[in-house]
Protein backbone atom coordinates (compact mmCIF):
# COMPACT_ATOMS: atom_id res chain seq x y z
CA UNK A 1 0.00 0.00 0.00
CA UNK A 2 1.78 3.81 -1.04
CA UNK A 3 1.85 6.53 1.43
CA UNK A 4 -1.31 8.07 -0.19
CA UNK A 5 -3.33 5.28 0.31
CA UNK A 6 -2.15 4.27 3.97
CA UNK A 7 -3.50 8.41 4.40
CA UNK A 8 -6.87 7.99 2.61
CA UNK A 9 -7.05 5.18 4.54
CA UNK A 10 -6.58 7.02 8.01
CA UNK A 11 -8.64 10.01 6.64
CA UNK A 12 -11.46 7.51 5.99
CA UNK A 13 -11.13 5.93 9.35
CA UNK A 14 -11.60 9.55 10.93
CA UNK A 15 -14.75 10.29 9.03
CA UNK A 16 -16.27 6.39 9.63
CA UNK A 17 -15.62 7.21 13.55
CA UNK A 18 -17.02 10.22 13.50
CA UNK A 19 -20.78 9.34 11.76
CA UNK A 20 -20.77 5.48 13.90
CA UNK A 21 -20.89 8.23 16.94
CA UNK A 22 -23.72 10.07 15.18
CA UNK A 23 -26.13 7.92 17.60
CA UNK A 24 -24.75 9.22 21.04
CA UNK A 25 -24.46 12.68 19.91
CA UNK A 26 -27.61 15.35 20.26
CA UNK A 27 -28.88 18.74 18.98
CA UNK A 28 -26.67 20.73 16.13
CA UNK A 29 -23.86 18.19 16.16
CA UNK A 30 -25.88 15.57 15.63
CA UNK A 31 -27.51 17.13 12.26
CA UNK A 32 -24.25 18.31 10.95
CA UNK A 33 -22.22 14.55 11.55
CA UNK A 34 -25.42 13.12 9.75
CA UNK A 35 -25.08 15.17 6.71
CA UNK A 36 -21.39 13.64 6.28
CA UNK A 37 -23.03 10.20 6.04
CA UNK A 38 -24.21 10.93 2.04
CA UNK A 39 -23.62 8.60 -0.72
CA UNK A 40 -19.69 9.00 -1.81
CA UNK A 41 -19.06 10.92 -4.79
CA UNK A 42 -16.26 8.72 -7.21
CA UNK A 43 -13.50 11.15 -8.64
CA UNK A 44 -10.01 10.92 -9.67
CA UNK A 45 -7.26 10.14 -7.01
CA UNK A 46 -5.74 12.69 -5.07
CA UNK A 47 -8.43 15.40 -5.89
CA UNK A 48 -9.63 18.16 -3.23
CA UNK A 49 -11.39 18.22 -0.61
CA UNK A 50 -10.77 14.74 0.52
CA UNK A 51 -14.57 13.12 0.05
CA UNK A 52 -16.75 14.60 -1.52
CA UNK A 53 -20.80 13.61 -0.30
CA UNK A 54 -24.75 13.59 -1.70
CA UNK A 55 -27.06 14.54 0.74
CA UNK A 56 -30.21 13.21 -0.85
CA UNK A 57 -33.38 16.35 -0.89
CA UNK A 58 -36.12 15.09 1.68
CA UNK A 59 -39.12 16.19 -0.36
CA UNK A 60 -39.31 17.28 -4.07
CA UNK A 61 -39.18 21.08 -3.23
CA UNK A 62 -35.52 20.82 -2.47
CA UNK A 63 -32.42 20.34 -4.10
CA UNK A 64 -29.77 17.36 -3.38
CA UNK A 65 -26.70 18.81 -1.34
CA UNK A 66 -23.01 17.82 -2.16
CA UNK A 67 -20.89 17.89 0.88
CA UNK A 68 -17.28 18.61 0.53
CA UNK A 69 -15.34 17.12 3.32
CA UNK A 70 -11.14 18.32 4.18
CA UNK A 71 -10.16 16.24 6.72
CA UNK A 72 -6.59 17.28 8.23
CA UNK A 73 -4.73 16.08 11.41
CA UNK A 74 -3.89 18.68 14.38
CA UNK A 75 -1.31 17.47 17.40
CA UNK A 76 -0.48 18.13 20.53
CA UNK A 77 2.55 16.26 20.38
CA UNK A 78 4.54 18.69 17.08
CA UNK A 79 8.00 19.53 16.23
CA UNK A 80 9.00 22.79 14.47
CA UNK A 81 11.47 21.39 11.67
CA UNK A 82 14.21 23.93 10.78
CA UNK A 83 12.21 25.40 7.09
CA UNK A 84 9.26 26.42 9.64
CA UNK A 85 7.19 23.88 8.68
CA UNK A 86 4.82 21.90 11.66
CA UNK A 87 5.19 18.08 12.04
CA UNK A 88 3.43 15.94 14.23
CA UNK A 89 5.20 13.44 16.31
CA UNK A 90 1.73 11.90 17.32
CA UNK A 91 2.30 9.59 14.02
CA UNK A 92 5.46 8.63 14.36
CA UNK A 93 4.14 6.78 18.36
CA UNK A 94 2.10 5.14 16.17
CA UNK A 95 4.94 3.95 13.25
CA UNK A 96 6.74 2.60 16.89
CA UNK A 97 4.00 0.63 18.23
CA UNK A 98 3.09 -0.91 15.14
CA UNK A 99 6.60 -1.57 14.74
CA UNK A 100 6.77 -3.54 18.16
CA UNK A 101 4.41 -5.53 16.92
CA UNK A 102 4.77 -6.46 13.53
CA UNK A 103 8.71 -7.59 14.92
CA UNK A 104 7.10 -9.50 18.55
CA UNK A 105 3.78 -10.51 18.28
CA UNK A 106 4.05 -13.86 16.32
CA UNK A 107 7.32 -14.39 18.60
CA UNK A 108 5.69 -14.09 21.73
CA UNK A 109 2.50 -15.79 20.51
CA UNK A 110 5.27 -19.11 20.03
CA UNK A 111 7.22 -18.79 23.38
CA UNK A 112 6.38 -19.21 26.76
CA UNK A 113 8.09 -16.32 28.15
CA UNK A 114 8.90 -13.19 26.66
CA UNK A 115 12.98 -12.38 25.61
CA UNK A 116 14.94 -9.61 27.42
CA UNK A 117 14.80 -7.96 23.59
CA UNK A 118 10.95 -7.30 23.02
CA UNK A 119 11.05 -6.02 26.54
CA UNK A 120 13.52 -3.12 25.80
CA UNK A 121 11.63 -2.46 22.63
CA UNK A 122 8.58 -1.70 24.26
CA UNK A 123 10.07 0.40 27.03
CA UNK A 124 12.46 2.37 24.58
CA UNK A 125 8.51 3.21 22.67
CA UNK A 126 7.15 3.85 25.94
CA UNK A 127 9.71 6.23 26.89
CA UNK A 128 9.86 7.73 23.30
CA UNK A 129 6.21 8.81 24.07
CA UNK A 130 7.12 10.12 27.47
CA UNK A 131 9.73 12.46 26.16
CA UNK A 132 7.27 13.95 23.68
CA UNK A 133 4.81 14.53 26.54
CA UNK A 134 7.52 16.09 28.59
CA UNK A 135 8.39 18.50 25.79
CA UNK A 136 5.04 19.56 24.95
CA UNK A 137 2.98 22.55 25.60
CA UNK A 138 -0.34 24.76 25.47
CA UNK A 139 1.50 26.81 23.28
CA UNK A 140 2.95 24.31 20.75
CA UNK A 141 -0.83 23.08 20.67
CA UNK A 142 -1.86 25.67 19.44
CA UNK A 143 0.75 26.82 17.26
CA UNK A 144 -0.05 23.87 15.74
CA UNK A 145 -3.70 24.14 15.73
CA UNK A 146 -3.26 27.04 13.53
CA UNK A 147 -0.44 26.29 11.23
CA UNK A 148 -2.75 23.52 10.13
CA UNK A 149 -6.26 25.51 9.76
CA UNK A 150 -4.54 28.51 7.89
CA UNK A 151 -2.58 25.99 5.70
CA UNK A 152 -5.99 24.40 4.86
CA UNK A 153 -8.00 27.66 4.51
CA UNK A 154 -4.91 28.71 1.86
CA UNK A 155 -6.90 25.94 -0.56
CA UNK A 156 -10.14 27.00 0.17
CA UNK A 157 -11.22 28.28 -3.44
CA UNK A 158 -9.49 25.18 -5.33
CA UNK A 159 -11.82 23.11 -2.97
CA UNK A 160 -14.64 24.75 -3.95
CA UNK A 161 -13.58 24.86 -8.10
CA UNK A 162 -13.51 21.34 -7.51
CA UNK A 163 -16.97 21.02 -5.85
CA UNK A 164 -18.47 23.63 -8.29
CA UNK A 165 -17.37 21.15 -11.32
CA UNK A 166 -20.33 18.73 -9.39
CA UNK A 167 -23.00 21.23 -8.55
CA UNK A 168 -22.74 24.63 -8.92
CA UNK A 169 -25.16 25.54 -6.66
CA UNK A 170 -26.07 23.44 -3.67
CA UNK A 171 -22.57 22.54 -2.08
CA UNK A 172 -21.66 23.30 1.45
CA UNK A 173 -17.80 23.10 2.34
CA UNK A 174 -16.63 21.25 6.09
CA UNK A 175 -13.14 20.88 8.06
CA UNK A 176 -13.02 18.04 9.72
CA UNK A 177 -10.28 18.20 12.03
CA UNK A 178 -9.04 15.09 13.73
CA UNK A 179 -7.32 16.70 17.34
CA UNK A 180 -4.95 14.49 18.79
CA UNK A 181 -4.12 15.82 22.69
CA UNK A 182 -1.93 14.40 25.86
CA UNK A 183 -4.03 17.09 28.41
CA UNK A 184 -3.67 14.31 31.12
CA UNK A 185 -1.97 17.19 33.28
CA UNK A 186 -5.05 19.38 33.04
CA UNK A 187 -7.93 20.19 35.83
CA UNK A 188 -11.17 21.47 34.55
CA UNK A 189 -12.63 23.88 36.66
CA UNK A 190 -16.57 25.14 36.53
CA UNK A 191 -18.97 27.01 38.98
CA UNK A 192 -20.05 23.54 40.49
CA UNK A 193 -16.59 21.37 40.65
CA UNK A 194 -13.74 21.02 39.54
CA UNK A 195 -12.05 17.38 38.01
CA UNK A 196 -9.21 15.64 36.04
CA UNK A 197 -8.43 15.51 32.21
CA UNK A 198 -8.28 11.84 32.56
CA UNK A 199 -9.01 11.31 29.12
CA UNK A 200 -6.56 13.57 28.09
CA UNK A 201 -8.58 14.91 25.60
CA UNK A 202 -8.78 18.83 24.28
CA UNK A 203 -11.20 21.00 26.44
CA UNK A 204 -12.75 23.39 24.20
CA UNK A 205 -10.02 26.28 25.10
CA UNK A 206 -10.99 29.87 24.29
CA UNK A 207 -7.77 30.61 22.33
CA UNK A 208 -9.31 27.31 20.00
CA UNK A 209 -12.93 29.26 19.72
CA UNK A 210 -11.58 32.64 18.82
CA UNK A 211 -9.36 30.39 16.14
CA UNK A 212 -12.76 29.13 14.82
CA UNK A 213 -14.32 32.54 15.13
CA UNK A 214 -12.12 33.97 12.52
CA UNK A 215 -13.08 31.99 10.16
CA UNK A 216 -15.20 33.70 7.30
CA UNK A 217 -18.20 31.59 6.82
CA UNK A 218 -18.68 32.61 3.39
CA UNK A 219 -15.57 30.87 3.14
CA UNK A 220 -16.56 27.38 5.09
CA UNK A 221 -19.22 26.19 6.12
CA UNK A 222 -18.78 23.44 8.40
CA UNK A 223 -16.62 22.83 11.54
CA UNK A 224 -16.54 19.31 13.15
CA UNK A 225 -13.74 17.89 15.83
CA UNK A 226 -13.19 14.74 15.97
CA UNK A 227 -11.55 14.70 19.85
CA UNK A 228 -8.91 12.24 20.79
CA UNK A 229 -5.22 10.90 22.37
CA UNK A 230 -2.36 10.46 20.51
CA UNK A 231 -4.09 7.07 18.97
CA UNK A 232 -7.33 7.89 18.63
CA UNK A 233 -9.71 4.40 18.90
CA UNK A 234 -13.85 4.42 19.06
CA UNK A 235 -13.73 6.62 22.49
CA UNK A 236 -13.67 9.81 20.87
CA UNK A 237 -15.18 13.08 21.59
CA UNK A 238 -17.29 14.79 18.58
CA UNK A 239 -18.39 18.51 18.43
CA UNK A 240 -19.58 20.34 15.17
CA UNK A 241 -20.40 23.83 14.45
CA UNK A 242 -21.51 26.01 11.67
CA UNK A 243 -18.79 28.45 10.78
CA UNK A 244 -19.57 32.35 13.00
CA UNK A 245 -20.62 32.54 16.30
CA UNK A 246 -18.80 29.47 17.62
CA UNK A 247 -19.32 30.78 21.36
CA UNK A 248 -23.50 30.83 21.16
CA UNK A 249 -23.33 27.56 19.50
CA UNK A 250 -21.43 26.33 22.59
CA UNK A 251 -24.04 27.80 24.79
CA UNK A 252 -27.16 26.15 22.93
CA UNK A 253 -25.27 23.16 22.68
CA UNK A 254 -24.43 22.70 26.69
CA UNK A 255 -20.32 22.85 25.40
CA UNK A 256 -17.88 24.64 28.22
CA UNK A 257 -15.47 26.92 27.03
CA UNK A 258 -12.28 26.83 28.93
CA UNK A 259 -9.33 29.56 29.85
CA UNK A 260 -6.04 28.30 29.86
CA UNK A 261 -4.63 29.12 33.18
CA UNK A 262 -1.64 26.47 33.11
CA UNK A 263 1.85 26.95 34.60
CA UNK A 264 3.05 26.78 31.25
CA UNK A 265 0.63 29.71 29.72
CA UNK A 266 3.37 32.25 29.20
CA UNK A 267 5.71 29.86 27.56
CA UNK A 268 5.59 30.70 23.99
CA UNK A 269 5.62 27.53 21.33
CA UNK A 270 8.12 25.29 21.30
CA UNK A 271 9.87 26.95 24.26
CA UNK A 272 9.83 24.55 27.52
CA UNK A 273 10.13 24.60 31.55
CA UNK A 274 12.36 21.08 30.68
CA UNK A 275 15.27 20.44 28.21
CA UNK A 276 17.35 17.99 27.50
CA UNK A 277 15.70 15.19 28.64
CA UNK A 278 17.39 12.06 29.11
CA UNK A 279 16.00 8.55 30.29
CA UNK A 280 17.30 5.20 31.46
CA UNK A 281 15.26 2.28 31.72
CA UNK A 282 15.31 -1.19 33.47
CA UNK A 283 12.69 -4.45 34.20
CA UNK A 284 13.01 -7.32 36.10
CA UNK A 285 11.39 -10.35 35.58
CA UNK A 286 9.22 -12.03 38.93
CA UNK A 287 7.66 -15.18 37.53
CA UNK A 288 4.61 -14.25 35.47
CA UNK A 289 5.43 -10.54 36.24
CA UNK A 290 7.46 -7.68 34.39
CA UNK A 291 8.07 -4.81 36.83
CA UNK A 292 9.75 -1.74 34.34
CA UNK A 293 11.06 1.55 35.30
CA UNK A 294 12.01 4.61 33.78
CA UNK A 295 14.13 7.38 35.11
CA UNK A 296 14.44 10.86 33.74
CA UNK A 297 16.94 13.64 34.27
CA UNK A 298 16.95 17.24 32.73
CA UNK A 299 17.48 20.54 32.40
CA UNK A 300 15.66 22.97 33.17
CA UNK A 301 14.82 26.97 34.23
CA UNK A 302 15.55 27.93 37.71
CA UNK A 303 13.00 27.77 40.82
CA UNK A 304 12.58 31.86 40.71
CA UNK A 305 11.55 31.31 36.72
CA UNK A 306 9.27 28.63 37.76
CA UNK A 307 7.70 30.70 40.62
CA UNK A 308 7.36 33.95 38.13
CA UNK A 309 5.24 31.39 35.63
CA UNK A 310 3.34 30.33 38.40
CA UNK A 311 2.12 32.88 40.24
CA UNK A 312 1.10 34.58 36.97
CA UNK A 313 -1.13 31.56 36.12
CA UNK A 314 -2.63 31.34 40.05
CA UNK A 315 -3.75 35.19 39.48
CA UNK A 316 -5.65 34.07 35.80
CA UNK A 317 -7.09 31.14 37.39
CA UNK A 318 -8.16 33.37 40.56
CA UNK A 319 -9.35 36.08 38.03
CA UNK A 320 -11.69 33.27 36.18
CA UNK A 321 -12.85 31.47 39.27
CA UNK A 322 -13.89 35.06 40.63
CA UNK A 323 -15.55 36.14 37.47
CA UNK A 324 -17.44 32.55 37.58
CA UNK A 325 -15.65 31.17 34.37
CA UNK A 326 -14.71 27.66 32.75
CA UNK A 327 -10.51 27.45 33.43
CA UNK A 328 -8.39 24.99 33.35
CA UNK A 329 -5.12 24.64 35.12
CA UNK A 330 -2.43 22.33 36.36
CA UNK A 331 -1.19 20.63 39.59
CA UNK A 332 0.77 23.79 41.31
CA UNK A 333 -1.65 26.35 40.49
CA UNK A 334 -4.96 23.99 41.43
CA UNK A 335 -2.44 23.47 45.01
CA UNK A 336 -2.23 27.06 45.38
CA UNK A 337 -5.90 28.20 44.57
CA UNK A 338 -7.43 25.20 47.30
CA UNK A 339 -4.71 26.10 50.53
CA UNK A 340 -4.15 29.43 50.22
CA UNK A 341 -7.22 31.14 47.49
CA UNK A 342 -9.48 32.12 50.28
CA UNK A 343 -6.40 34.25 51.93
CA UNK A 344 -5.62 36.36 48.97
CA UNK A 345 -6.53 40.18 49.27
CA UNK A 346 -4.86 41.50 45.82
CA UNK A 347 -1.88 40.93 43.82
CA UNK A 348 1.71 43.42 43.67
CA UNK A 349 5.04 43.70 42.04
CA UNK A 350 8.19 42.21 44.42
CA UNK A 351 9.84 45.51 44.70
CA UNK A 352 12.40 46.66 42.71
CA UNK A 353 10.57 44.62 40.25
CA UNK A 354 10.46 46.38 36.99
CA UNK A 355 8.72 43.44 34.76
CA UNK A 356 4.60 43.95 35.30
CA UNK A 357 3.81 40.34 34.73
CA UNK A 358 5.87 39.48 37.49
CA UNK A 359 3.34 39.33 40.24
CA UNK A 360 3.15 38.11 43.99
CA UNK A 361 -0.52 37.47 46.03
CA UNK A 362 -0.33 39.43 48.51
CA UNK A 363 -2.77 37.66 51.04
CA UNK A 364 -3.83 37.27 55.18
CA UNK A 365 -2.23 34.51 57.23
CA UNK A 366 -3.51 30.97 57.70
CA UNK A 367 -2.52 28.95 60.65
CA UNK A 368 0.28 26.53 59.75
CA UNK A 369 -2.10 23.42 60.72
CA UNK A 370 -4.64 24.20 58.34
CA UNK A 371 -2.03 24.32 55.48
CA UNK A 372 -1.49 20.92 56.54
CA UNK A 373 -4.45 19.60 56.35
CA UNK A 374 -5.67 21.08 53.09
CA UNK A 375 -2.65 20.08 51.38
CA UNK A 376 -3.05 16.27 53.06
CA UNK A 377 -6.54 16.95 51.68
CA UNK A 378 -5.21 18.03 48.52
CA UNK A 379 -2.99 15.03 47.45
CA UNK A 380 -5.34 12.12 48.64
CA UNK A 381 -8.34 13.72 46.68
CA UNK A 382 -5.65 13.88 43.88
CA UNK A 383 -3.98 10.79 44.37
CA UNK A 384 -0.77 12.42 44.15
CA UNK A 385 2.67 10.84 45.17
CA UNK A 386 4.55 12.71 48.25
CA UNK A 387 7.21 14.06 46.05
CA UNK A 388 5.14 15.26 43.42
CA UNK A 389 6.26 18.90 42.26
CA UNK A 390 4.24 22.08 42.07
CA UNK A 391 6.06 23.81 40.62
CA UNK A 392 5.97 22.33 37.07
Amino acid sequence: MTISQLKKEDELECLQRVINSGKKLRGKTKQIVKMLDGEDIYREDNERPDFVRLLPAKSKKQKDMIIGIEHFRVDHLSVKKKDGNIASTGIVFRKEIGGVYDRWHSVVKEEDTISEKAIEDMMKTISNQVLRVKQANYHTFLESFKYSLNKHLKNVDAYKKNLSKIDEEKTNLVFLIEVHTEFTNLYLSNKKRTKKNVSGFMPLFRDVVDLLESIDKKVLDYIVLCLGGTIHDENVEILAFHTGDIEKQCERQHIPIYEYAGVDCLLTDFQFMNNDIQSEQSFSINDEKIDMEFKYSQKTISDEQKLDLLFFAIARAYYAKKNNLNYVTTNGVLYYLDVFGDAIIGWENPEGETESWKIRPIQQRIDPQIIFERTKEFEERWKLDEDVSYLS
